[in-house]
């Protein structure tokens, strides 16, 4: 059932079903038979007289290959040529129907080792194919074509070969790519983000909703729900340093799976030690993965192997000794429970048929291949992210009403999953009243906010240091929990929605409200799935002109390891300014600065807000602690810094005001001067916005120590006045430097 849903696009045609496999099977035995048993029928193979259907052929091998006369009685260059069969057609079988394909090829004797290698070398010219086995001979010291008895049982050393092969067959353009994906990972929020998602995930999982599940299925009794028993189990099967052995070896291996079978998804293009040293980003967070992996999974096979043996009858002495038996087979149905989620806590479990379409387009060499690599590297594990995210939410209720439907209709879907999903919304909706219940309405800061106004907008520069976004207060100071996936997208929407209730409570028009939630989901999406770059593809497509520039700069900057760039960041308090205001051939000179601003080799001004103060990053009341907190993705704001008279008077007026809120903005850098269109870029601009804030600062609070201000209860003509303040100071400042302006 659970390989139904899961590839229901595959076996929708009825062409790939469980009955069809059967049947294959049951074919593929009596073929066998027929041809006198498993040592005739691999002669027939070897003969190219295999059965005529294909997936018949295919089953018929792999009961050959999988069998003990195989092993013993066959010579290396006869199960060479078998696997070589295997290795054949089993990508073509896996694009057929993923959800029936078989164990990958195990790496388990010489002859299959060759038949891979033999596999990887084909499209080689013979001329590459001997450099290939002198340069593998030369840095690993093992000839390609006599392997040592011992490398299949050296993961290490196969590792190393495999790597070799697959570097040498690398384009440019792979080994560029390669740099370009480990330069962005190498940030340390990166790692620290990975692992803060990772733990919370899996603390909630095994934790709070498992408590949770139990509760619920005390109540529903379903036989293969959560029970409170399972738990001493859990505990039970924990291993810390078993987790920690995994998480080395992973950081070993880079083409095989840790059970020694090899990813045809994981390539390597950049070879020898220096590839192993840039790679070291990606290996890192695949390492963090494997630790929490063999942290998760004997955990869920335990717990699964409790529901199992206790529905068995078994009890005391027999009940572990079948717990025991579950968590060393492979093949048990606990075992492959456990499997299966530890991949989805750590948000790697397998992904719909458009989206693997999507980055199999990815992988493809034409201009469209291209294009998603540079605006598209990650996608599996942010769908993920933002698929949990959502389903943990109260937005997950659509999906229970979609499964309770469902198991009206059949009983058997009232099950253990339908549980969990029980217990998930109960959590979900848990956290919505304890949001709304800790707000205070007549407070002007929220408890918890949720996403940010859209980017750019003159709310967002308003907001940006006072209630920033995926934050929660915590005496007095903001908090952010926007590293902490999935649960930064849950809370968001949580948040999101408590504010949509009050302010329709305050008296909100309707219209609006969903305008906000529209604007929210679509803040939640781009922000916290890391798949903004999306909206840079629609930005520039709208307008090339003006967009073009942002997708090119960022790409160039990013080839500088986030390493770099995140610890020199990370001791900078202001944040940087790298917008180019400038126009014509001035214009594309100016990307050069902006490039190496990002880069880290050039300091950009600081940006500035509508008051000309310079826009802070985040404050821990402590010089030393900031530029730590930062590499370890950990923000905080001081509220109480960021709100003074005049900014009050603003949010006084906007809380009145829900249908026409005014925000100020920055300073425009063109303006008309004699008819003429003129504008301000670089230094001269910056000069601009800094000392025209301030002068509307000063002459802003000045008006209201004279009482020409109402800060408490602002109206319409409050803040027309102030519009005028800023209308004026800017004039007066831009006629100040307007000898530094240029024509259009």
């Amino acid at each position: 059932g659970v390989v139904r849903e899961e590839y229901a696009d595959l076996l929708a045609n009825k062409e790939y079903t469980p009955e069809r496999l059967e049947e294959w099977g049951r074919k593929a035995e009596e073929w066998i038979l027929r041809q006198g048993g498993v040592t005739r029928a691999a002669q027939k193979f070897l003969g190219n007289l295999a059965p005529g259907e294909k997936h018949v052929a295919n089953l018929a091998r792999r009961m050959i290959i999988n069998s003990d006369v195989f092993a013993n009685n066959f010579t290396r260059k006869e199960r060479t040529k078998l696997y070589e069969m295997e290795v054949e057609e089993r990508s073509s079988w896996g694009k057929a129907g993923r959800a029936l394909q078989l164990a990958a090829l195990k790496l388990e004797d010489i002859a299959s080792v060759q038949a891979l290698l033999n596999k990887l070398q084909q499209d080689l010219p013979d001329a590459d194919k001997v450099k290939l086995r002198n340069d593998i001979k030369d840095t690993l010291g093992i000839d390609i074509y006599e392997l040592p008895d011992d490398i299949v049982n050296d993961k290490e050393k196969l590792d190393a070969v495999l790597r070799g092969h697959l570097a040498y067959k690398a384009k440019f353009s792979d080994k560029l790519y390669e740099y370009w994906i480990n330069a962005i990972l190498s940030g340390p929020a990166t790692h620290m983000r990975n692992l803060y998602g990772n733990t919370a995930n899996a603390a909630y999982e095994l934790g709070i909703k498992r408590f949770t599940e139990a509760l619920v299925n005390s109540v529903l009794k379903r036989k293969d729900g959560a029970t409170f028993g399972e738990f001493k189990e859990m505990a039970r099967a924990f291993n810390w340093s078993n987790a920690l052995a995994a998480a080395k070896q992973a950081y070993q291996l880079e083409v095989l799976d840790l059970d020694g079978k090899f990813n045809e998804n994981r390539t390597v293009a950049i070879s020898g030690k220096t590839g192993r040293a840039i790679r070291i980003p990606g290996r890192a967070l695949k390492a963090a993965d494997a630790l929490a992996k063999a942290i998760i999974q004997p955990m869920e096979i335990a717990a699964y192997a409790y529901r199992t043996g206790v529905q068995n009858g078994f009890a005391g002495v027999e009940l572990q000794q079948y717990i025991q038996k579950q968590l060393t087979n492979p093949d048990s149905k606990s075992y492959q429970w456990g499997k299966q989620r530890a991949k989805e806590l750590t948000f790697q479990e397998d992904t719909p048929q458009w989206l693997n379409t999507l980055m199999a387009l990815r992988e493809s060499d034409g201009a469209m291949g291209h294009i998603l690599k540079v605006f598209l590297p990650f996608i599996k594990t942010p769908y993920n992210i933002l698929r949990q995210g959502i389903r943990k939410s109260p937005l997950g209720a659509a999906n229970l009403i979609g499964e309770t439907v469902k198991a009206f209709r059949d009983p058997s879907r009232f099950d253990g999953k339908y549980v969990s999903r029980v217990a998930e919304q109960l959590l979900a909706w848990s956290a919505v009243m304890a949001v709304y219940g800790l707000s205070d309405d007549d407070d002007d800061l929220p408890l918890i906010t949720g996403s940010a106004a859209k980017y750019g907008s003159p709310e967002y520069g308003f907001k940006a240091n006072k209630l920033p976004p995926f934050s929660i207060r915590i005496f007095g100071n903001w908090v952010s929990y926007a590293g902490i996936e999935p649960f930064a997208t849950s809370l968001a929407t949580i948040a999101d929605g408590v504010k949509a209730i009050k302010d329709k409570k305050k008296g909100k028009d309707g219209t609006a409200i969903m305008k906000d939630l529209l604007n929210s989901t679509g803040q939640v999406v781009t922000q916290k799935s890391y798949i903004d770059s999306i909206g840079e593809v629609v930005r520039v497509i709208q307008d090339p002109e003006r967009e073009l520039h942002k997708p090119i700069t960022n790409t160039t900057a990013s080839l500088i390891p986030n390493l770099y760039r995140q610890v020199r960041q990370s001791i900078v308090d202001e944040v940087p300014d790298n917008k180019s205001r400038a126009r014509g051939m001035e214009f594309i000179k100016d990307q050069f600065t902006v490039v190496t601003n990002k880069m880290g080799i050039t300091t950009s001004v600081p940006k500035v807000d509508y008051f000309g103060r310079e826009v802070k990053k985040d404050d821990f009341e402590n010089a030393l602690l900031s530029p730590l907190g930062r590499l370890l993705a950990i923000k905080a704001f001081d509220a109480d810094k960021n709100l003074d008279a005049a900014d009050k008077l603003v949010w006084n007026y906007n809380k009145n005001n829900f249908d026409s809120p005014w925000y100020p903005s920055i300073p425009q850098p063109t303006f008309t001067e004699n008819k003429k269109r003129m504008y301000f870029s670089g230094e001269a601009y910056h000069k601009f916005a800094v000392e025209s804030g301030k002068l509307a600062y000063k002459q802003i609070h000045n008006a209201i120590k004279a009482g020409r201000l109402n800060v408490n209860n602002p109206t319409q003509k409050d803040v027309e006045l102030i519009k005028k303040i800023f209308t004026r100071a800017r004039k007066e400042i831009r006629n100040k430097h307007i000898s530094q302006a240029k024509e259009i």
